[in-house]
């Protein structure tokens, strides 16, 4: 029985070794890629802010073209009856 003990014991504590050694390898692995991930989230921040920027340039062009055709077409009707008035 104590020889089952001792042979677990062993077992354990080279297991133990085994997983701290992994662990100390994922966490430099870790550390390497952490600023990757920074970087990402940066460039999504960045692309989010830019794609709001055209959306309201789109939307400001629009509003922009609607009142140019409104401003044309005024013009077009004072021209008109301008031409009616000097007959």
């Amino acid at each position: 029985m104590t020889t089952d003990v001792n042979v677990t014991l062993y077992q354990t504590n080279e297991l133990l070794t085994k997983v701290n050694v992994l662990a100390d390898d994922i966490n430099g692995k870790m550390t390497t890629i952490d600023p990757l991930f920074t970087a990402v989230a940066d460039l999504s921040e960045s692309v989010s802010d830019l794609n709001d920027s055209a959306r309201h340039l789109s939307k400001k062009a629009a509003t922009a073209g609607k009142n140019s055709v409104k401003a044309g077409t005024t013009l077009s009707i004072l021209r008109m009856i301008t031409k009616l008035f000097k007959k």
